[in-house]
């Protein structure tokens, strides 16, 4: 259970640096949500659909 609290907040600490990069800031709602689900199923050992 802890690995998992640790996992999660890592996950969520990392959406605030992103989201000041001027390339990320260009992408399309649609591939940002993409892209940030699959890292968070990877971060979290979740299988990526």
């Amino acid at each position: 259970m802890f690995v998992t609290r640790a996992r999660v907040a890592i996950f969520l600490s990392g959406l605030m640096g992103p989201a000041v990069d001027p390339e990320v800031a260009a992408l399309d709602d649609a591939t940002l949500e993409r892209a940030v689900a699959s890292a968070g199923r990877r971060i979290l050992g979740l299988p990526d659909r």
